[in-house]
């Protein structure tokens, strides 16, 4: 992600994926990323794949490990370019759906590949709120609400939602154990039992790897000049 932030940042638009690495049936499965790619048709048989590489060309598409996740500026979607309002600001219309067996519980919103908005979880959250999500997801809809930003420059806008401390995407996929027992493993086991050694401790692995719940967003480009052009950036963001 940090990679692709860099090359839209320099002019560089390309399309976002998600897509399986699968070297087994377990624990990896095929098919957990999917891309959800805009179409004039929802009927399979009369999808037009000239359409969909063109959708695909132009950014028309997000990938999820879950999240149904929707943005619209005016209306318009991943891979347009808009208008700021008279006011100079940026209306983000955010929209998340999920079943109600994984959570998602956080909410980054990305300009120029600097976070500038997290919308976090909580358990006391009502189910109309605007500015958390509930946890646990009671509901298909889990956040329906518009968050502003002015840009004062021209900008791209990306929106990732996740699942952090709720329900992953087990049964349904499975996790994978993580089996192992090496000089890594050992030291950081024994670092926070010698007092010498804790300035050298590290987390500690996982001993299992869950597949948690992920969707991310292609960019929505911002014209805030107005002259045609998005001009990339030269810095870095300071993440």
């Amino acid at each position: 992600i940090d990679d692709w932030f860099q090359m839209l940042n320099r002019g560089m638009r390309r399309t976002v994926f998600g897509n399986s690495d699968s070297h087994d049936v377990y624990g990896i499965e095929a098919g957990v990323p999917r891309n959800y790619v805009r179409s004039s048709t929802d009927q399979p048989a009369a999808i037009d794949k000239r359409e969909i590489t063109e959708a695909l060309h132009k950014l028309q598409s997000f990938a999820t490990f879950g999240p149904f996740l929707e943005v619209l500026v005016d209306g318009k979607g991943s891979g347009s370019t808009v208008a700021p309002d008279a006011e100079g600001k940026v209306k983000l219309a955010i929209r998340v759906q999920s079943p109600r067996w994984f959570d998602v519980d956080r909410l980054e919103v990305y300009r120029n590949g600097v976070l500038i908005k997290v919308i976090s979880g909580r358990p006391d959250c009502p189910a109309d709120a605007k500015d958390c999500l509930r946890l646990p997801n009671t509901q298909v809809l889990n956040f329906d609400a518009t968050v502003e930003d002015t840009p004062g420059e021209d900008a791209w806008y990306v929106v990732i939602a996740m699942g952090l401390d709720g329900k992953g995407l087990a049964p349904v996929y499975s996790s994978t154990p993580v089996a192992r027992l090496g000089m890594f493993e050992l030291v950081q086991r024994l670092t926070p039992l010698l007092p010498p050694l804790r300035s050298l401790r590290t987390p500690l692995s996982p001993s299992i790897t869950t597949v948690r719940p992920y969707a991310v967003t292609n960019p929505i480009f911002v014209d805030n000049d107005g002259d045609g052009i998005i001009k990339a950036k030269d810095a870095m963001p300071a993440w």
